[in-house]
This record gives structure tokens, C-alpha cells and sequence, in this order.
């Protein structure tokens, strides 16, 4: 790997981009290096992306819980033990939207959705945990 383009890509990725030269901040950067890019098959380039780009917003529905697991949360809210919290911080990936990680410079997404009968619509998740629409 080049160290440079290394570098990039884990500033942006970290959001340390404004730590960068400008000409690689935000969501400019392919457009301020086509001359170096334009000639480069997809093989040749580090994109940064996000993990579970879509969950920044999770919720409190779970998808497939085992039949236990119900029983076992409102044991867990009764001995005030911060259950939800704790999955919550697991499951939430990301604090920016999928368009404020592109406006930050990231080019792939990592996109996770399945059809949610309940609410009859595709909806983002990330492993059990439900996040938002698409």
C-alpha cells in the first residue's frame, strides 16, 4: 500500500480530515485528483467506506429476538440494569447520516436492509437491532 493514500483514507474514515492537507478534505477529494485517479481501475484504489453505514439511528425493535429475550430485558429494566444503552452503543455504528459520510468524503457504503412486515417497509438494521428507513 502507499503511505499517503493509507493516510487519506483513515483521516477521512475518522473524520480527522480537517487534520489533512486541504486538497483532501471532504467531498471533493476524487473530483480534486482526477488527473492522478482518472487512469486507475477500481483494483488500484483504497476507497473509504463505512461499517453498518446506516446506523446512526438505531431503535429499540429487535428482529428475530429469541422468545426469552423479552423476559430477560424487563428483568434487566427492573434491576435497573441500562441493557438498552448497552445495545444501543453496540448496534449504532455511525453518527452521521449515509449523506453527511459522503459529504465527508466516504465512497463506499456498507448498507444493511431487509422487509420489516410489522411496519410494511424496508428498513436498515444492523445484526438484531432495527435502525431506520430506506
Amino acid at each position: 500500500f502507499n503511505r499517503m493514500r493509507v493516510l487519506v483514507c483513515v483521516l477521512l474514515v475518522t473524520g480527522l480530515a480537517s487534520a489533512a492537507p486541504a486538497a483532501f478534505r471532504g467531498a471533493s477529494w476524487m473530483g480534486d485528483h482526477f488527473s492522478t485517479l482518472q487512469n486507475r481501475t477500481l483494483q488500484q484504489l483504497t476507497l473509504p467506506g463505512t461499517h453498518d453505514s446506516a446506523s446512526y439511528g438505531v431503535t429499540d425493535y429487535l428482529l428475530g429476538e429469541p422468545p426469552f429475550l423479552d423476559k430477560l430485558l424487563k428483568i434487566a429494566d427492573q434491576a435497573g440494569l441500562p441493557v438498552g444503552k448497552v445495545i444501543d452503543a453496540w448496534a449504532q455504528s455511525q453518527d452521521r447520516t449515509i449523506f453527511g459520510q459522503f459529504s465527508g468524503g466516504i465512497r463506499y457504503a456498507d448498507v444493511r436492509a431487509c422487509f420489516v412486515p410489522k411496519f410494511n417497509a424496508w428498513r436498515t438494521h444492523h445484526g438484531v437491532v432495527l435502525a431506520g428507513n430506506l
